[in-house]
């Protein structure tokens, strides 16, 4: 016999209708109590919801491999897109850090 509660969620990433669109879900969200269920019970229903889990990867993952976004993954073009953020981000500080790390401590361990 066990007693307790199991419970546990994710979220789940979805393809959205456009290529530069995606879709995050909380899928599943489940507190069970049980009280004194037989052992073999728990895992059943445990099993149970393990099978529609993996029922809904294997629809999503068909999903994802017919959707526009992962077209756009697959040519390369996001990843030069995130690249060029990166870059771009990469340019920007904040008034003042700049001109410190240009400066350094002078003892020649400063790392930029």
């Amino acid at each position: 016999m066990t007693r307790g509660t199991v419970y546990y969620s994710y979220y789940h990433i979805f393809p959205g209708d456009m290529a530069d669109t995606a879709v995050l879900y909380r899928v599943m969200n489940v507190d069970m109590h049980m009280p004194l269920l037989p052992e073999f019970m728990v895992r059943k229903a445990l099993a149970s919801h393990y099978r529609d889990d993996m029922a809904m990867i294997e629809s999503t993952l068909a999903a994802w491999d017919s959707s526009p976004l992962q077209e756009r993954f697959e040519s390369k073009t996001f990843y030069r897109t995130l690249e060029q953020a990166v870059a771009a981000a990469a340019l920007v500080r904040p008034t003042g850090q700049l001109q410190e790390d240009e400066e350094g401590s002078g003892d020649g361990d400063d790392v930029l």
